[in-house]
């Protein structure tokens, strides 16, 4: 199934890896675990290199279209789906805006493309909450008796914790006193994962808690200090997190439709003559279900199509967020919908309706959540009242 560089078709790709998927999704549901055979499956369709720059050997595949083939992706497997979108966020967004110093950047990336390693942003930590709170975080960068840069601390929700190889770290650094992401191997011996990840949805996600026993460090491997530079004094905004979180919501919900609809054409009662699918009042829901996936997908697409293309990308921050948060709150509407349209079999562990349900709420938590979503939209509004709501 491996296919050739020179012709890569992401979508194509996407949607093969998706049907691959499907063949062991509810194994790794029921067995929460790093998703060995669908991440082999992805590195051997170069799939980990399509947000790198073309010059760095990567594939430089445009937003939009990975925006598509993320739905894909969702549509075969959620958690598989965030992972690798995990993963696609960090390259994409530093191809984009070349925050680390340039050899370390070709260094990782290169990485990345010879040896088909895994590398995520590994940020939250239960006492801090999310990081765009203003919140110092608890793990620290400082120096030991014999003057060796070491860090210390532990991170919660590491989404494909036990899959990765780089770890970029958000910490404070106590001798400059400053915040700063500082790029770590997850293979020392002084990192340890702690395996109580248990959640409702997303369950092979493998979001472990990571602690890090004063792991050694060189100043080197510190990427950036936020306000140490010109160029890190204000951080972009990063639109690949909300982009991707939104077209996996979206690809859950997708598949969730597919499946309700081969369900309703099957399902004939004994006291029907057809099946429940000629029923209205099951054609009306089917209609709103369909109405809110055609706003959420156009909606993400044409977004990240202007992100793309404008350079003014500011202007552009409410829509990717307005983007995100229609997408995830269509996931939950449309499986909580399928779920009442099926009945009594959606709440069986041997149907996937109920795994839909539970992995579309994964969305909500992933930042911005409701509240600082809306909050940015409003601030945008009063600042911008003759808005024309057009991109």
């Amino acid at each position: 199934m491996k296919k050739n560089t020179n012709s890569f078709n992401i979508e194509k790709i996407a949607e093969l890896i998706s049907t691959d998927l499907k063949k062991r999704v509810m194994y790794y549901d029921e067995n929460p675990q790093f998703q060995t055979k669908n991440f082999d499956l992805i590195k051997e369709n170069n799939y980990l290199k399509i947000a790198i720059p073309k010059i760095m050997g990567g594939l430089e595949i445009s937003l939009p279209s990975i925006i598509k083939s993320q739905i894909k992706i969702a549509q075969g497997d959620a958690s598989t789906a965030l992972g690798i979108g995990m993963h696609t966020i960090v390259c994409g967004f530093e191809s984009e805006n070349h925050l680390w110093p340039k050899q370390k950047r070709e260094s990782i990336f290169k990485d990345i493309i010879s040896n088909t390693t895994l590398i995520n942003n590994i940020a939250s930590e239960a006492e801090l909450g999310s990081p765009k709170s203003g919140g110092i975080p608890q793990t620290k960068i400082f120096r030991d008796k014999n003057k060796l840069l070491r860090l210390k601390g532990k991170k919660n929700w590491a989404t494909i914790s036990t899959g990765l190889d780089h770890l970029i770290v958000y910490a404070y650094n106590n001798e400059s006193r400053r915040l700063c992401r500082v790029l770590v191997n997850k293979h020392n011996e002084k990192i340890q994962i702690n395996k109580q990840w248990n959640g409702l949805g997303m369950r092979s996600t493998e979001s472990h808690e990571i602690i890090f026993n004063n792991v050694p460090i060189k100043k080197s491997d510190i990427l950036y200090e936020h306000g140490q530079s010109k160029r890190h004094a204000k951080l972009p905004f990063n639109a690949w997190f909300p982009l991707i979180i939104g077209a996996t919501s979206l690809g859950i919900a997708i598949e969730a439709r597919d499946q309700l609809i081969k369900y309703l054409n099957s399902r004939q009662p004994t006291g029907y003559k057809k099946p429940v699918s000629t029923i209205p009042f099951i054609k009306h829901e089917l209609g709103r279900i369909d109405s809110r996936i055609m706003i959420s997908m156009n909606f993400l697409v044409s977004v990240s199509e202007a992100w793309d293309s404008n350079n003014d990308k500011d202007e552009l921050i409410p829509y990717v967020i307005a983007a995100k948060r229609e997408s995830t709150e269509a996931a939950v509407y449309i499986t909580d919908s399928v779920m009442r349209l099926v009945g009594g079999i959606g709440l069986e562990k041997e149907n996937q309706f109920e795994r839909f349900f539970r992995d579309a709420r994964s969305g909500l938590i992933n930042p911005p959540i409701e509240a600082r979503a809306l909050e940015t939209i409003a601030e945008h509004a009063l600042q911008h009242p003759d808005n024309k709501f057009l991109i």
